[in-house]
């Protein structure tokens, strides 16, 4: 899944692999950059620090967490996984569907 949603942008021109991160709180401080460079001090990419860094509470989260469900449902349709995130139909809400495919 995670693979597939690297492939898949959402309302905030980043990637939705920030919905799979389990925790929704943001590390703090921000990492340290270097000048040149715009991604973290010790490597890593743009990429990743979003996956660190974005807000599971800016407004536009909701627009990405339904995309996520959408794509989530789409995947597991037809599957034994598909129960797992029936219970998140209703207020499509792809972040707590994929932790109850994980748990």
């Amino acid at each position: 899944m995670k693979l597939h949603m690297k492939g898949v942008f959402g309302a905030r021109n980043s990637t939705l692999v920030y919905l799979i991160r389990l925790d929704s709180q943001i590390p703090m401080p921000a990492p340290t950059t270097v000048t040149d460079h715009p991604h973290k001090l010790g490597g890593g990419s743009v990429e990743e620090d979003q996956v660190i860094r974005l807000s599971h509470t800016h407004p536009l989260f909701n627009d990405d967490n339904e995309k996520f469900y959408r794509k989530l449902e789409e995947a597991t349709r037809g599957t034994t996984y598909e129960a797992s995130i029936k219970p998140f139909a209703l207020t499509q809400n792809g972040h707590g569907a994929y932790q109850s495919l994980m748990n």
